[in-house]
C-alpha cells in the first residue's frame, strides 16, 4: 500500500507458509537450478479465483506460471477464456499438465527443459526444438516460444517457425531470466 502497488488480490493462508525457492547458480555459464517449496501457493481456492475474475475479465492478458495448484490455474484459464483475455502460460516450475489445459492457452513459453518434459522430445538445439514444437501443436497449442538460452528462441505460430536470435550478453546469473522474458 505504501508503494502504491495494487494488492486487491493478495491472499493469506493460515495453514501453510509462503512458498520459497532456493536458487543455485553454476560458475562460468551462469545457469541455475531452482528448488521450490510451493507452500501456500498450493492452497488457492475456487473462491479466491472467483474474486480475481473481475480483474482478469478487465485485462488484455493473463500471464500464469505453474507455482499454484492446478485446479486454481485451470479455473483462471477458463475464466480468462470466457472473457476473451489472452492467456500466456510459462510452464515453470514444472508440474505435469493435461493436453486439455495446454489447448486452452493462447501462448505457451517453455524453456528447453520444460519443452522436453511437455513434448517427450529432448530439446538441445533448434532442430529438436522444432520437433518439440510440432508435438506441442499436436496437443492443441497454437502459439509457442521455446527459449533456448544462448541459442535464442524458437517462435512457432500454427507451425510457422522462426528463430529469434539472442542479444549477446555475458550473464552473471540467469535467475529470473524466464520471468523477465515473459
Amino acid at each position: 500500500e505504501n508503494t502504491g502497488f495494487d494488492a486487491i488480490t493478495l491472499f493469506t493462508c493460515k495453514e501453510k507458509p509462503t512458498g520459497n525457492a532456493l536458487i543455485f547458480v553454476a560458475g562460468d555459464d551462469a545457469e541455475n537450478m531452482i528448488s521450490v517449496y510451493p507452500g501456500a501457493n498450493l492452497t488457492v481456492t475456487a473462491a479466491e479465483v472467483q474474486r480475481c475474475q473481475p480483474t482478469v475479465a478487465a485485462a488484455n492478458i493473463l500471464l500464469l506460471q505453474l507455482e499454484n495448484n492446478l485446479n486454481a490455474i485451470q479455473r483462471m484459464i477458463d475464466g480468462a477464456r470466457d472473457s476473451g483475455t489472452f492467456v500466456i502460460l510459462n510452464p515453470a516450475p514444472w508440474q505435469k499438465i493435461s493436453d486439455t489445459l495446454l489447448s486452452k492457452v493462447n501462448l505457451l513459453t517453455p524453456n528447453s527443459t520444460e519443452a522436453s518434459q511437455l513434448s517427450g522430445i529432448t530439446v538441445s538445439d533448434l532442430a529438436s526444438a522444432r520437433q518439440a514444437a510440432n508435438v506441442l501443436h499436436d496437443k492443441g497449442v497454437g502459439q509457442l516460444i521455446i527459449t533456448l538460452g544462448m541459442q535464442g528462441a524458437l517462435l512457432s505460430i500454427d507451425r510457422v517457425m522462426s528463430l529469434v536470435p539472442v542479444y549477446p550478453a555475458q550473464p552473471k546469473d540467469t535467475t529470473g531470466a524466464g520471468d523477465a522474458f515473459n
